[in-house]
């Protein structure tokens, strides 16, 4: 499977310069900041561990388009190997250590800059010195400027001033002999001995580099895709991990095919028209704020994975293969890299049809933008139901069956452990029961909600929190001071979000805690105007303001309080205690009529969590 093993940095940077070591096209372009760079070298010439690279035996089952590293020109060479991790290393090291142009890297505030790195000969030959101290860098045309740029620090920009200041370029260590020669002669012309720097140039710069070692970790060619992600996810832990699709990227590069393009699509250039995306297609106008504005690549792959394997299975069937025998409808990792080309493309139009009746049928919903998708792997099992639904069967019934299942999995709160199998489990049992009322969804059966949930429903993060919004809006929740329903028109339009009735500074005042008011119990869907006419006082004071301000007649407001299901007289008489046992109540009914079962409002009492309000705003922004 691997073997590990150690290779002389030189050699290294040789198969690399040779094109024999290149990047599997997944891998993104390296960036590294200067004062990583200058702690590389640093290592290197302390002789000291800077990790192992991985690489992967090029010829194997899973072909991928290679590219070199950075900097290194690609001449159709095929690579005897493809590096896995290491490439931040091996690119700042090939750049720094042969290469003729300045290295490109970035500063620490992450400005692009052009460096060069030089070896200061005279501190290098004194006893102890600190390998940090005498490496040192300049700007990429080899100075270092001050005042603006009117005053030169140093100018090691040509080999006669670098023999000068004593200072060795570290892009020559591998081809030293030249520059050695004319050094030694610059300065026997000026009958100085330069035999301190020249053996401290050879003992502490070039043989530790000269012998520097890397670790090195060879994949064998005869492992799979989900090997090759799984250890490379093992090892690059320090980056951002490795995920299906641009793996998969890389795959379908091998066989021409740009799966990266087909999903963003790629910009107008060189003559050639813009191709738009599948995701700019889903998201269509509204980028930013669309329900699939932050979808991710591997949703829609998952999609793709749960028909093909369905469509497996029932091959296998037909076949006359039973249990253990069948293979299995999934969606996991190593069947979605394991998804051939072929099959991408038979089912990828149809899975973004799907996804888009998927947003048709959330909208309806009154879900509206990303923020308040309950759980957005939902949307695999809508889109892979809808592709495969034929617009004659999405009828009345079959929209009433996948609404009864949505409400029911939102506020059982099932999609939120064990996605996967559930997904899996969910698209078969649901075009079944589509197509036949006798069949069944194992998903309704098992979702169950108590009345107590409610109370630690606290979090705009919870997904029965954003469904009880929608449902209050489905069901003819009105502004309080427009008096308009929620529709996808008024709903930006209005800065709609969900605000508390009991507002917070009041509550803190009647001592109520924040693990009451925060409850949304205490919430609902209103719009920025209303929020500010509410502001932090009584009810019956910001309701009398709506009414004077807006001209609003007390019937009427109380008619728009009742359609979130508020008691208006509880209000108008600032009855907190009332108003909550009535609200608790009302809201378990549009949890029943939503998940057309009851709601549990006996049994042992659900555990009580701390609640920090201020922890909950920071989650809530850091997920925003």
């Amino acid at each position: 499977m691997f073997d590990s093993t150690k290779e002389s940095l030189r050699t290294l940077l040789e198969h690399v310069r040779e094109r024999k070591l290149q990047l599997p096209d997944f891998q993104r372009d390296w960036v590294w900041d200067e004062n990583g760079i200058h702690s590389l070298l640093v290592s290197i010439v302390r002789g000291f561990p800077v990790g192992a690279i991985l690489t992967l035996e090029a010829g194997g089952e899973v072909k991928f388009l290679p590219r070199p590293l950075a900097t290194i020109e690609a001449n159709g060479v095929l690579p005897q190997e493809f590096l896995l991790d290491g490439q931040q290393r091996l690119t700042s090291l090939v750049q720094c250590l042969t290469g003729d142009a300045p290295v490109l890297t970035k500063t620490a505030k992450g400005e692009t800059v052009e460096r060069r790195f030089f070896a200061d000969l005279t501190l290098a030959a004194q006893p102890g010195a600190d390998p940090a101290d005498w490496i040192v860098m300049t700007r990429g045309d080899g100075r270092e400027t001050s005042d603006f740029g009117r005053k030169v620090d140093r100018d090691y920009s040509t080999e006669a001033k670098q023999y000068e200041a004593r200072v060795f370029p570290l892009n020559r260590v591998f081809r030293e002999h030249d520059w050695l020669y004319g050094y030694k002669n610059y300065w026997h012309e000026r009958a100085q001995d330069v035999h301190e720097t020249d053996q401290a140039l050879f003992r502490n710069v070039i043989r530790p580099i000269h012998r520097y070692e890397m670790p090195i970790i060879r994949l064998a060619k005869n492992n799979n895709r989900e090997a090759i992600c799984t250890i490379f996810e093992k090892v690059n832990t320090g980056g951002k991990k490795l995920d299906a699709f641009e793996l998969l990227t890389a795959v379908y590069a091998a066989e021409e095919f740009n799966l990266r393009a087909d999903w963003l699509g790629t910009p107008k250039e060189h003559g050639r028209p813009e191709m738009i995306g599948r995701l700019d297609r889903l998201r269509d106008r509204d980028k930013r704020r669309d329900v699939f504005a932050h979808m991710a690549s591997t949703d829609f792959l998952q999609a793709c994975t749960a028909l093909s394997t369905m469509d497996r299975r029932r091959e296998a069937e037909a076949q006359g293969r039973t249990g253990k025998d069948l293979p299995p409808i999934t969606i996991r990792r190593d069947a979605m890299l394991g998804l051939p080309l072929a099959e991408y493309r038979r089912l990828a139009n149809s899975v973004e049809e799907g996804f888009l009746q998927a947003k048709k049928f959330l909208s309806a919903r009154r879900i509206i933008w990303f923020k308040d998708v309950p759980y957005p792997s939902q949307a695999i099992t809508l889109a892979a139901v809808f592709s495969r639904l034929p617009p004659a069967e999405r009828t009345a019934t079959a929209n009433d069956r996948l609404d009864h299942w949505f409400w029911s999995s939102v506020f059982g709160e099932l999609y939120a452990g064990s996605v996967e199998t559930r997904i899996a489990r969910d698209i078969p049992e649901l075009l079944a029961w589509i197509r036949d009322a006798e069949a069944g969804v194992a998903t309704i059966g098992e979702a169950v909600f108590r009345i107590d949930r409610l109370e630690s429903l606290r979090s705009r993060l919870a997904a029965a929190y954003k469904a009880l919004s929608a449902r209050l809006m489905l069901s003819g929740a009105r502004d309080f001071v427009s008096g308009e329903r929620f529709e996808i028109m008024t709903y930006f339009d209005q800065q709609v979000d969900i605000h508390h009735i009991f507002p917070r500074d009041w509550c803190r005042k009647a001592d109520i805690p924040a693990s009451t008011y925060d409850s949304i119990i205490n919430k609902s869907p209103l719009s920025k105007l209303t929020n500010i006419r509410i502001g932090g006082d009584a009810p019956s004071v910001y309701l009398k303001r709506i009414e004077d301000r807006d001209k609003l007649e007390p019937a009427v407001l109380d008619e728009i309080l009742r359609s979130h299901l508020i008691e208006p007289a509880h209000l108008r008489a600032d009855d907190f205690d009332a108003f909550w046992k009535a609200r608790r109540e009302a809201l378990a009914d549009l949890v029943e009529r939503a998940m057309r079962r009851p709601v549990v409002r006996s049994g042992t009492p659900m555990p009580t969590v701390p609640y920090d309000p201020a922890e909950e705003e920071e989650r809530e922004a850091e997920a925003a």
